[in-house]
């Protein structure tokens, strides 16, 4: 049996979701729990979060705080995501609002045996900024809609078909969860089914009797899109029969999320080229179609997370006086700002960060972690400057030789991270992003 399965280490992740609903309980939380695959329970509280404007509380969101059992930080928000995420799918469900997709804030380890545990924190107010990314050509824009207007005075119902598969590519490329994206692409290729079949020259499949052989179309088929990706696509033969078949996957839920995680990876970029490359067709643009290697959804801002170890002899130790949860407090300031001529950003960028811990416990970090929208190379870490804090802030371990920076790529979903990079360091003084 997997480590992971095993694993008496306990983690609490606190993820939030802003805006959402008002909580109509006495103590604005309440407590569910949750068993895990050998039937341990994962208790799992939910929480008001609430501001003071103008002294008044006002709630604007949800907090969600999951105990969960795993070997590594990582691993455990990995857990706590989609079960979280569960809680709030049945809040929209009983009271019809849409409560958007939690986001991990803090991690940190509560395992009794140990002395040393594991922590790490989320920061959103960051100073790096998604630049915004790619050029449109004015020439190819203008060419685009002018061509949109010629096959609406060529076919109405062609043209209003390729508009709506358009909005169906913006929408898709727009969303964070690649399941959606995947069914936003494919509804429209469904749009363009019929354009297809009239300008490949097809119909749609047949049916045979078994008695008396006539042949008949018993129900509408797609079989625009299966000749446009057979033809246009042929260096991966077998690309429409595996979106087809995750297709009836997702669509009719004949196979479990999680083990079609590996080919909405993989498939759901292709899909999004498959409906380009089609709306570029029945436009008329002759290939070749230059289609991106990789689409931005500009869902995900930039966020830092600072991964630390917190030292005590007891889990409660960690508390800080107040009751709230361990965590650090941050302060940023952007010392130059410059770009240069290939749209990359370079910045001098100094930031502070405070760890409020309980007075019996002290606390060593030398992971910084970027999450960001992007591949990999796309954002590069070239000098960093550690200072250890005062006694009771933050301290760095003498033997590690610096601070590791990793970049996260979100490339497959908000709780889903891609492969990431440690960068090598140099003596720049500071550290570049690229904007495309």
């Amino acid at each position: 049996m997997e480590a992971s399965l095993t694993s008496t280490n306990t983690f609490m992740v606190v993820l939030h979701a802003k805006p959402a609903v008002k909580l109509d309980h006495p103590l604005r939380q309440l407590v569910l729990a949750l068993p895990d695959s050998l039937g341990r329970s994962q208790p799992i509280t939910v929480r008001a979060l609430a501001e003071e404007i103008a002294g008044v509380s006002l709630q604007v969101g949800l907090e969600f705080r999951v105990q969960v059992y795993a070997t590594t930080l990582d691993e455990a928000i990995g857990k706590a995501g989609p079960l979280a995420d569960a809680i709030a799918s049945f809040i929209t469900l009983v009271t019809g609002v849409g409560t958007p997709i939690v986001k991990p804030m803090l991690c940190f380890e509560t395992t009794e045996s140990k002395r040393e545990r594991e922590m790490l924190q989320f920061f959103d107010d960051v100073p790096i900024r998604n630049p915004s990314k790619r050029t449109v050509s004015p020439g190819q824009l203008m060419d685009t809609v002018d061509r949109h207007y010629k096959l609406e005075s060529e076919s109405i119902e062609a043209a209003e078909r390729v508009a709506r598969a358009i909005r169906w590519y913006r929408y898709g490329t727009g969303i964070a969860d690649l399941f959606d994206r995947f069914n936003s692409y494919w509804i429209g290729l469904e749009a363009l089914n019929k354009p297809l079949q009239e300008k490949l020259g097809i119909s749609d499949d047949q049916t045979t009797c078994p008695k008396c052989k006539n042949k008949w179309v018993s129900t509408p088929t797609v079989s625009g899109i299966r000749e446009f990706a057979g033809r246009f696509f042929s260096t991966d033969p077998s690309l429409y029969r595996r979106m087809h078949g995750l297709r009836n996957d997702v669509m009719h839920s004949k196979r479990r999320f999680d083990s079609l995680v590996g080919e909405i990876n993989e498939i759901t970029p292709k899909a999004g080229n498959v409906l380009l490359a089609a709306i570029y067709y029945l436009y008329g643009v002759p290939q070749p179609w230059n289609l991106p290697d990789v689409t931005y959804t500009n869902a995900f801002p930039f966020r830092l997370a600072m991964v630390a170890k917190l030292n005590s002899e007891r889990p409660e130790d960690v508390f800080p006086s107040d009751g709230a949860d361990p965590h650090f407090v941050a302060k940023h300031q952007v010392n130059a700002l410059n770009l240069d001529d290939k749209d990359t950003t370079k910045a001098n960028i100094t930031s502070k960060f405070t760890a409020v811990i309980g007075p019996k416990c002290t606390v060593t970090s030398n992971e910084l972690r970027v999450y960001g929208e992007g591949k990999e190379g796309s954002l590069k870490v070239e000098s960093v400057t550690t200072e250890c804090g005062e006694p009771g802030t933050l301290s760095q371990p003498s033997d590690q030789g610096g601070t590791l920076i990793r970049f996260f790529p979100f490339l497959t979903g908000p709780l889903a991270l891609a492969a990431w990079f440690q960068v090598t360091t140099t003596d720049k003084g500071y550290f570049t992003y690229t904007s495309g």
